[in-house]
Parts: C-alpha cells; sequence; structure tokens
C-alpha cells in the first residue's frame, strides 16, 4: 500500500538532509511505528506519504500509485482513501466537534445529516458523545485529538498515517487510538504512524507491529540489516532492516 524507494529529503531552510535514501514497504494489513529523536525525520516521512511534501530523491508510491506523477485532480480522488491524523491537529476552530468529525464525508459529498450522524457515532467511540455540539476552541488538548481519531475513523479509510497521534492522550485515548489502527489493518488496510511516546512504541512491539527507529543504524558492520551485537541492542526496536517485511500483528496491548 505504501512503498518508499530510495526516498532522501532536505530542509527547505537549511538544506541539512532530513531523510536519506530512506527505503520502506507497507503491506495491507499491517502496521509500522517510526519512531526517533526530535528531528530525526518522522514527521517529514508522514507527509511524504500523503503529498504534503516532495521528496528530493527517490520514489513515494501509494496504492500502487507514483505521488509525483499524479495530477491534482487523481491526487485529490487518492486522498479520500487516507485518513491524516497530523502532529498540529489541523482543526476547524470555530466549528463544533462534530463538525470537524464530519469533514472527510463533506468532502465526499455525503449528505450533512448523514455526515453529522456518522461523525457523532464516532466521536462516541473516542469517548465525546456529550462534546459533539461544542467548538473545538473549547475542548482541552486531549479532547481536540480525540475529535482528531474520530475525524479519522470517520470515513473507513484503507490508510491511517498518523503523527504523533498520542500526544496529551491518557492510556485510554492511547488504547483508542491502538483499536483504531488495528482496525483499519485488521479489514485489509494499513497505518503508518509517526510517534516518540514510549507507551506507544511498546505497545507496537507486543502486538508485532513493524518498528522503525530512524535514529538507528540501518546497516550494521558486515551485512546489511544484520542485528547488532549481544549487549548493544537498540532500545524499543524490532531488529530487521527498513525494507523488512514483520509477521501477523495480534490484538490489543
Amino acid at each position: 500500500m505504501i512503498a518508499l524507494r530510495s526516498v532522501s529529503l532536505r530542509s527547505r531552510a537549511t538544506g541539512a538532509p532530513v531523510l536519506d535514501q530512506i527505503t520502506l514497504e507497507l503491506a495491507a494489513g499491517e502496521v509500522a511505528v517510526v519512531t526517533g529523536p526530535s528531528g530525526s525525520g518522522k514527521t517529514a516521512l508522514t507527509r511524504l506519504v500523503y503529498a504534503a511534501a516532495r521528496p528530493d530523491s527517490g520514489q513515494v508510491l501509494v496504492f500502487d500509485r507514483d505521488l509525483a506523477r499524479l495530477r491534482a485532480s487523481s491526487l485529490s480522488l487518492l486522498r479520500r482513501r487516507v485518513a491524516v491524523v497530523p502532529q498540529e491537529m489541523a482543526l476547524l476552530e470555530r466549528e463544533s466537534a462534530v463538525a470537524n468529525a464530519a469533514a472527510p464525508l463533506a468532502v465526499a459529498a455525503v449528505p450533512r445529516r448523514e455526515a453529522h450522524a456518522r461523525a457523532a457515532v464516532a466521536l462516541a467511540r473516542f469517548g465525546l458523545a456529550e462534546l459533539g455540539a461544542l467548538p473545538v476552541s473549547r475542548l482541552s488538548s486531549g479532547q481536540r485529538r480525540r475529535v482528531c481519531l474520530a475525524r479519522a475513523a470517520v470515513a473507513e479509510p484503507s490508510l491511517l498515517v498518523a503523527d504523533d497521534p498520542t500526544a496529551h492522550l491518557d492510556a485510554d485515548g492511547r488504547l483508542a487510538f491502538v483499536d483504531l489502527a488495528t482496525e483499519i489493518s485488521g479489514r485489509g488496510g494499513a497505518a503508518l504512524v509517526a510517534s516518540s511516546d514510549p507507551a506507544l512504541v511498546a505497545a507496537a512491539i507486543r502486538l508485532n507491529w513493524r518498528v522503525v527507529d530512524l535514529s538507528a543504524p540501518r546497516t550494521a558492520p558486515g551485512a546489511a540489516g544484520e542485528p547488532p551485537e549481544a549487549g548493544e541492542e537498540i532500545p524499543n526496536v524490532v531488529p530487521f532492516p527498513l525494507g523488512a517485511r514483520a509477521g501477523a500483528h495480534g490484538g490489543r496491548p
């Protein structure tokens, strides 16, 4: 569903490399969590996948389509199959929680009454059943993040792309996000998640999701993808190269 092939990207501000020759494939039914310290390229990688940025070199394919070759109309149609949870949340501050959650359905020309009914169900799923009528500007950071998750869930996407989705969330909110990613992958979709949340990374490992650490070396001495020697393990990292495939994932954390 996603393929990044030898992708490199430099900072537009400084010219410094942000991503260097990254190769990553994500198939239907898979979830990958990309982790690493601030500045390691997690956000940049997610932005490439939903075409908010373009690489300086390499290819980004989504649903077997090369994003660089798509016309604006084709890209717009492709994006309807992708749910994005951006780090900055990107909510409509003056609109209600239900209107924000219904936004993907409005883009798909779903009638307003139906869209709001479905959005209300999605909000209830994330613990906001009583807050749908409130403008999001009156909600707490954690509640606003839950609105983002409801917005991602409402259109039943084929692909979830989430950047730091558990920021400001408590344990129940984190579990709700894990359930969303599990649901999407379980019905044949996929999820790409950028996160530095240790609890989410630990949950990903327990679920046998892919974990990619952008701060870790992508080759070890002697052989590409060779795991580190005993005593040199990288914490919270599943030891396989970026292009490898993980096995089937399991249930809840």
